[in-house]
């Protein structure tokens, strides 16, 4: 990995230039050699030119201030390097091949309180803060590794990664450096045999910078392959390389020099990690669909505190949330689990203590364990600073070994990303089409297009979701300005409220009360909240994930986010001349947010019926919805793993189970990857969800459910 060395100053002399000359004839790696001030006279310098003949790697050799003799050898060697070097970095910028890329996402989760934002700041090596306030969302940051531990990098995703990523292509190419002419044919003479070769593809790189979409001026700044600087006695002089007219000058981006390769090498196992910390609220349950993804790593955060007692319900109840969510959302994704508050926690005892009620837990999930200590989670104190350092390394390691992080990424995808961060200057997002116009440009495929968002999609760099049509014709570039945007209105309004007299002074008190205790927006209030956001990207995108729906009764044109509501204690009874619906998911689980969602689509339903029936208007708490479908009305109510749906009259029971089974199936498919399991029950006899669609419902009524189901993709 030595990409730098300097023997300055170590009277070297002949002899040992002669012992260097043998290494650097069959090093591949070495960038820079600094042998000034060696006493190497005119021998040692003929057995470094021997030495370097055959090494096509070495970029800088500083020889001042030895005996006067001619470096000209040496600097028609170095020229060769050089131009080579950018032979292969323009043959790797127009070609496909591929690397690894370094790159993943760590998604901090857990109840909120618990410390997930402290940890974050640990992380990135920031003071711990006790009056922190919670996160709205999800806030987002990014962290590098070095060798010396990480550094906090700008949030803001570069433009400029095919540059480097190709400078780490031909750094890992270091053996196929060598030309195809054989080294004794190399003149050290103005008749360089290989420059014409060089210069051609130079020429055609160069038509990457200047007509991919997506480059910015700066990069189209140029560097004359004329001009070259060598030390000569302890002087740096210019040399000017005659190159023929026919020719012509080759331009590249300014950057391709050898201070471009010798920090590639230095950063050779640098990762870049996007760090995801998402509020613990119950509110925001409802948007982890659209944020969490199936590669990267999950830090599950706990307060050690609650957990240390068996008998706390609801401590081991939140923890068991999160374990499903993202065994539902992540399958066999790295999971790690993290214990905060350690100092409040008294000695090994106590430890054990909470390891064995997390044991419970996690026996039937996959998680890494902490093999140093022994335990099932990571403790750590945020405040003093206890366990960071052994987590930070943990994380490290466990994202190194990660296969997905492993697996090689083509430069084209690389050029692709630049491509679509650089419309963010006048965009938040961009349409699908508009994508693979760009990607058409840079030589891929539709399937192709599709394989690389979705690897930026689970990388953390942009949100792209594909689970219906209109979802995917949307590419979101700017991640935390969605996240902001959706946190507009979907918020838990006792912690995270708006300023009371500057709402009263909009006029729109009223409709502000009526978000906050019945879950209904205006349009109004909507256009002020999203004064500072695109107002119909935000509420096409949140109708079509299902985080709200159109309230159209009376002349009323509101919408309903359920996920804004509270519960309220129920009791289940049998309608007299009703039916009785049960959906279980003790299979699986019955996710949060997953209610929400159907309700969302019966009301919106309810509220295209509404324009043939004369309807009741809907009434909606958090875990429970009675609403008018016309021809028949249904209670819906959320249960411990369970949606149980009373239906009035009672012969419309079939109907309406095939009804609900495809809301429920569309929510499923949509938002849960297809993971979840139910079985379905009316009046206690076990029946099959039926799709509307079949044979056995081909009646108006299931057809026009098909219609207005198929209306939402």
């Amino acid at each position: 990995n030595l990409a730098k060395l300097s023997l300055n100053g170590n009277r070297i002399g002949d002899a040992g230039a002669c012992h260097i000359s043998k290494c650097i004839s069959s090093n591949k790696g070495l960038l820079e050699l600094n042998l000034s001030c060696n006493n190497i006279g005119k021998i040692g310098i003929n057995h470094l030119v021997k030495g370097l003949v055959p090494n096509y790697t070495l970029i800088e050799l500083q020889l001042d201030w030895n005996r006067q003799v001619s470096l000209e050898k040496v600097h028609d060697i170095l020229e060769r390097n050089d131009a080579r070097r950018r032979e292969k970095f323009a043959a790797t910028l127009s070609g496909d091949e591929a690397i690894p890329w370094n790159r993943s996402r760590i998604m901090f989760v857990g109840e909120g309180k618990v410390g997930k934002t402290a940890t974050v700041r640990s992380l990135h090596g920031e003071p711990f803060i006790s009056e922190w306030d919670s996160t709205i969302g999800a806030a987002l940051s990014r962290i590098e590794t070095c060798p010396f531990g990480w550094s906090t990098v700008p949030c803001r995703e570069p433009t400029e990664n095919t540059v480097k990523f190709a400078a780490q292509i031909v750094l890992k190419g270091n053996t196929d450096l060598q030309p195809h002419i054989a080294a004794e044919t190399l003149k050290f003479s103005n008749g360089r045999n290989y420059r014409p070769v060089v210069l051609k593809k130079l020429q055609e790189a160069s038509k990457i910078f200047t007509t991919t979409p997506g480059f910015s001026k700066s990069q189209h700044d140029t560097l004359d392959t004329r001009n070259r600087k060598v030390m000569l006695n302890g002087e740096m002089k210019e040399v000017c390389v005659e190159y023929e007219d026919e020719v012509g000058i080759s331009k590249i981006p300014a950057n391709i020099n050898s201070r471009l390769f010798f920090d590639t090498k230095k950063e050779a196992r640098k990762l870049s990690l996007s760090l995801w910390d998402f509020g613990g609220q119950e509110a925001f349950h409802a948007i982890h669909h659209i944020l969490l993804t199936e590669s990267g790593l999950y830090v599950l955060v706990f307060d050690m505190r609650e957990i240390i007692h068996a008998n706390n319900k609801e401590a081991r109840d939140n923890l068991a949330f999160w374990l499903r969510s993202i065994s539902i959302h992540a399958p066999g994704s790295n999971l790690i689990m993290v214990g905060t508050f350690c100092d409040s926690v008294e000695g090994a005892k106590d430890l054990e203590r909470v390891d064995s009620n997390v044991r419970d837990l996690v026996e039937l999930y996959s998680i890494i364990e902490n093999t140093n200590s022994g335990l099932s989670f990571f403790p750590i104190d945020n405040k003093s600073q206890k366990g960071i350092l052994d987590l930070r390394l943990n994380v490290e390691e466990i994202i190194r070994s990660d296969t997905a992080v492993k697996q090689p990424v083509s430069i084209k995808f690389i050029r692709f990303l630049d491509s679509l961060l650089s419309f963010r200057e006048d965009h938040k997002y961009i349409r699908y089409s508009d994508a693979v116009h760009v990607a058409t440009t840079i030589g891929l495929n539709t399937n192709e297009v599709d394989e690389a968002l979705l690897l930026f999609h689970q990388r953390g760099i942009i949100v792209h979701l594909n689970a219906t049509e209109a979802l995917k014709s949307i590419i979101t570039i700017e991640p935390q300005w969605l996240i902001d945007g959706i946190a507009v209105l979907i918020r838990d309004f006792n912690i995270h409220s708006y300023d009371v007299a500057e709402i009263k002074q909009s006029g729109l008190e009223d409709d502000m009360k009526n978000l906050v205790e019945k879950g209904l927006a205006s349009r109004d209030l909507m256009e002020y909240l999203w004064h500072n956001f695109e107002f119909d990207y935000f509420l096409d995108l949140m109708q079509k994930s299902l985080l709200l729906s159109e309230w159209n009764f009376k002349q009323e044109k509101l919408y309903l986010i359920p996920s804004l509501l509270s519960n309220e204690s129920m009791v289940k009874a049998k309608p007299n001349n009703g039916s009785i619906i049960s959906f279980d998911f003790s299979e699986s689980f019955l996710p949060s947010g997953f209610f929400q969602r159907l309700v969302c689509l019966c009301v919106e339903y309810s509220s295209m019926k509404s324009n043939s029936y004369e309807l009741k208007l809907p009434t909606v708490r958090g875990n429970l919805a009675s609403i008018d479908f016309g021809t028949y009305k249904v209670q819906v109510m959320q249960g411990e793993n369970a949606v149980t749906a009373a239906v009035t009259p009672n012969d419309c029971g079939a109907v309406a189970s095939t009804a609900l089974s495809a809301m429920i199936n569309k929510i499923n498919n949509e938002t849960m990857h297809g993971r979840l399991k139910w079985t379905v029950k009316l009046d206690g006899v076990p029946i099959s969800a039926e799709d509307p669609a079949s044979d056995e419902f081909q009646n108006d009524y299931c057809v026009d459910l098909g219609i207005f189901l198929q209306g939402l993709v």
